[in-house]
């Protein structure tokens, strides 16, 4: 097994003396780790730490002698306090009165504590650590033992070290590429991170605060990451650690695929509404507005009332007829867009389809999402050269329906991947002939569901340039 060695070990005992051996163990591996040892918690963090892989207990964390109820409370306040909810990491536990516990605790993770639960229980016995005679090697020779168990693990943690070291290579190499002298460290690297901003933002991103330059200069150096994070994965020495770690076994779990693929692909993260990749739902907006429409009359009428009798009647018809007006505006927009859903089917639907299986026709259409994907080029929206955002309409269509959708022209993009979104898996279909622009403002008012990641993004726009950049030439057969 390969610990993790990027600080994401935390050891819970409040005896120094009963713990400093496990301790040195670790620092001999150079594991880093976080140690926590006030019987009334002082130490621990105001927020739960991200990323812990790895957590030694020790189960008596209070005085001795103490209840079960007790020593649970103990335990669950500080895995609460250290620990997100759901993690991934495996509980050791580093006791003498494992046998006492063990099974109180596990009750709890299957109860109140269940959002903190392990994804592997393991044991070190404290005691028979104590009476080895050299209780570091114990420890090591042990913890290598137990943790074979979960060797599948090592992959993720391998990465997560490879990821951990390049970002820590980048800087050096950023900051040790130049001689540099104390007295001026400091004012060199704000020129240099101003550089570095320029180069992501371009020259007009010289007119941005501070923090988003600061920003700016991160996503440069991003771009250096991804080529060193690779060339670390490509010096793995091969071992015994990585051995049977794949298998190619299906286990029939549902959406599987669909659901990796989201993971993949799809972020529910948004830095602004109008960031490319974002996608917008087309109709869920217009009904949300006809919805809002709807309050704000409500809330209009009971201002109403509020008014002087004799002026009652006339600033009722006075808001109801505004009413009316944005209620037409809006249900001529939803009808637009269907019937632009509507066209979208048409285009990328099979021939077949459309010469005589009228039922399946409709239950695409019934079933499918009508989306807007903003696809404008990410260089223009970060050094904000974008006067007016490209937008491409298309749908999310679930996947039992792909077989009907047409292939061979060029203009219609369908995603290989399938994506797990509100319950169920989708694919999605483009058409080219639709690319429309909007302004920053109407862009802004949208409301993004999701976000489609940049390698995703990437391959709609390559293959949306490809279609609009195909040449042709004139000539007389």
């Amino acid at each position: 097994m390969i610990l993790p060695d990027n600080g994401k070990v935390v050891v819970f005992d409040d005896k120094h003396e009963d713990i400093k051996d496990l301790l040195s163990a670790l620092s001999k591996k150079k594991i880093p780790y976080l140690y926590y040892q006030d019987e009334a918690g002082d130490d621990l963090p105001d927020t739960p730490i991200e990323n812990i892989r790895l957590v030694f207990l020790d189960l008596e964390l209070v005085i001795s002698n103490a209840s079960s109820h007790n020593i649970i409370s103990s335990i669950a306040f500080r895995l609460r306090a250290v620990l997100e909810k759901n993690p991934i990491y495996v509980l050791i536990y580093w006791s003498t009165k494992e046998n006492k516990y063990r099974e109180a605790l596990e009750q709890a993770f299957s109860e109140g504590l269940k959002d903190y639960k392990p994804i592997m229980l393991l044991s070190l016995n404290k005691a028979e650590a104590k009476a080895s005679g050299n209780q570091t090697n114990y420890i090591i020779e042990h913890l290598q033992e137990e943790i074979k168990a979960f060797s599948t693990l090592n992959a993720f943690i391998t990465w997560e070290t490879i990821v951990n070291n390049s970002a820590g290579s980048i800087t050096n190499q950023v900051l040790s590429f130049y001689p540099y002298d104390v007295n001026t460290w400091d004012s060199t690297n704000k020129f240099l991170l101003h550089k570095l901003a320029k180069a992501y933002s371009g020259s007009l991103g010289e007119r941005f605060d501070d923090f988003t330059r600061l920003k700016n200069a991160m996503y440069t150096l991003n771009h250096s990451l991804i080529d060193n994070i690779e060339t670390g994965i490509n010096m793995i020495d091969s071992g015994d650690a990585f051995n049977n770690l794949l298998s190619r076994t299906e286990l029939g779990i549902e959406y599987f695929n669909s659901k990796l693929n989201k993971t993949l692909l799809v972020s529910n993260l948004f830095d602004d509404v109008a960031q490319p990749g974002n996608v917008y739902f087309i109709i869920n907006e217009t009904e949300d507005l006809l919805k809002q429409n709807e309050e704000e009359l409500e809330k209009a009428l009971a201002q109403v009332k509020e008014l002087k009798p004799e002026l009652q009647e006339q600033a009722r018809i006075g808001k109801i007829k505004k009413h009316k007006g944005s209620e037409e505006i809006l249900r001529q927009r939803l009808n637009k867009e269907k019937t632009r859903i509507n066209s979208l089917i048409n285009s990328c639907l099979n021939l077949l389809l459309l010469n005589g299986k009228d039922e399946v026709r409709s239950q695409i259409f019934d079933s499918s999402i009508g989306i807007d994907l903003n696809i404008t080029p990410i260089c223009d929206y970060a050094q904000e050269k974008t006067s007016l955002f490209r937008v491409l309409p298309g749908l999310l269509v679930e996947q039992r329906f792909k077989e009907f959708i047409n292939k061979e022209p060029v203009y219609c993009y369908i995603s290989d991947p399938i994506i797990h979104i509100l319950d169920k898996d989708y694919f999605l279909v483009f058409d080219f002939r639709y690319l429309s622009s909007f302004d920053e403002s109407e862009v802004k008012l949208r409301k993004p569901k999701f976000r489609l990641k940049h390698q995703f993004l990437s391959d709609i726009q390559v293959k949306m340039s490809s279609h609009i950049s195909r040449s042709g030439i004139f000539f007389v057969g």
